[in-house]
């Protein structure tokens, strides 16, 4: 028995309906993970043991909690990566980072309040996350762990923008 009425939060419902009747359980959500205009159709779920590199548009949620005991490549003009973490922990091992090359676009979103994408990385010339290319960050938290290096860096031909979430280091 429900003892509150469903509600929208912020317009993003995850697939479930706005529900007011106490005497049924809300629907399953959509097979398909969808939020901000995107359907995010590719799920991750387990931990990374070796670099790897994207080349082509990919839709990411975060099923689980997520360990990249690698670098993250994103590359290839056009090429656009919209990644939610889905009030999961996305973490990049000491000294691992997330490299966006030239003419490639990472989106980060959280659908949730608690998503991060964390890590350690000490190396003071690139950050956690190191772009070329343009990153977009609507939602969760950015955070580097060692108070030696940047979280993002930016270089000459590279994009931020910063219109939702946290960006931080410790």
């Amino acid at each position: 028995v429900l003892s509150a009425e469903w509600t929208v939060k912020d317009g993003v419902n995850d697939g479930y309906p706005v529900f007011n009747s106490h005497s049924e359980p809300p629907a399953a959500p959509d097979a398909t993970h969808t939020h901000d205009s995107v359907s995010f159709d590719t799920e991750w779920s387990s931990n990374m043991n070796e670099d790897t590199t994207i080349s082509a548009s990919q839709n990411i949620v975060l099923t689980n909690h997520v360990n990249i005991n690698g670098n993250l490549t994103i590359s290839g003009s056009g090429t656009v990566v919209n990644l939610c973490l889905n009030d999961k922990l996305l973490y990049l091992y000491s000294g691992k980072h997330i490299t966006v090359g030239a003419g490639a676009t990472l989106n980060i979103y959280d659908c949730g309040m608690s998503g991060k994408l964390n890590g350690s990385y000490k190396e003071v010339y690139d950050g956690l996350i190191d772009t070329s290319g343009t990153v977009n960050i609507y939602g969760g938290t950015i955070q580097n762990g060692n108070n030696y290096g940047r979280t993002i860096f930016v270089n000459t031909s590279g994009k931020l923008t910063v219109s939702g979430g946290t960006v931080k280091k410790d």
